[in-house]
């Protein structure tokens, strides 16, 4: 099984507190096709009978994805120190992991509930309870479809991450993001190759999937039909 280590691959500590840059910042790790609906995406295969090779892109890519997560995260919450109160109440409520990194405890218990997706809520629930929730992925159980979503979710963040990048002066988070860029341009490279490879292989495009709570039919009660 994978090993969380909590030192990070880089320092990931501003010159200064930014809120105005950490509310950009926040919007990369968080809305739709980006860094964490990315992560789920990938990891949707950890528990899905994938064919091997394929599977273990899948899991690569997305443990890789849960690590810029992290940074990402840790740079957050460094970039909100002295923040007012609301403001960092906010960006907790939707993001867990940097609920994780300000409340100085273990990542791992985060990471570990993303493996294998976790059931859907109820509406009542929120929006942003759960960013991890079943229903912010979109796997179709066709790995050809599923690769090339991947690739497009990645081509599509891309552009937020250079722009983030080239507007800030601080040299840590200059390094950060371009290895964030760096990553996401190996990711789609990645996918694009399983893309071609899977276009050769049709017998292996569709794998079976657990049942969404929203797909199962409840079970019907009264009298049996005669």
């Amino acid at each position: 099984m994978f090993n969380h280590r909590r030192d990070l691959q880089f320092a990931c500590r501003p010159d200064r507190p930014d809120l105005r840059y950490a509310d950009r910042l926040e919007h990369v790790l968080a809305d739709q096709y980006h860094e964490i609906t990315v992560a789920t995406h990938y990891l949707s295969g950890w528990t899905a009978p994938v064919p091997g090779r394929y599977r273990d892109t899948l899991v690569h890519l997305g443990v890789d994805q849960v690590a810029m997560v992290e940074m990402l995260a840790t740079m957050i919450a460094r970039l909100l120190e002295g923040a007012p109160a609301e403001t960092v109440d906010r960006v907790i409520r939707a993001n867990p992991m940097v609920a994780a990194v300000m409340g100085g405890t273990d990542l791992e218990s985060v990471l570990v509930s993303m493996a294998g997706r976790q059931p859907e809520e109820p509406a009542s629930a929120g929006a942003l309870s759960n960013p991890w929730r079943q229903a912010g992925t979109t796997d179709r159980q066709n790995l050809l479809a599923d690769f090339l979503a991947n690739a497009h979710a990645e081509s599509d963040h891309r552009p937020a991450i250079r722009d983030l990048r080239d507007g800030s002066d601080d040299p840590d988070i200059r390094l950060l993001l371009s290895c964030l860029l760096a990553r996401t341009d190996e990711h789609r490279r990645e996918c694009a190759t399983a893309v071609a490879a899977l276009t050769e292989e049709p017998e292996e495009r569709v794998y079976p999937g657990k049942a969404r709570s929203r797909d199962i039919q409840p079970k019907k009660t009264g009298a049996a039909d005669d």
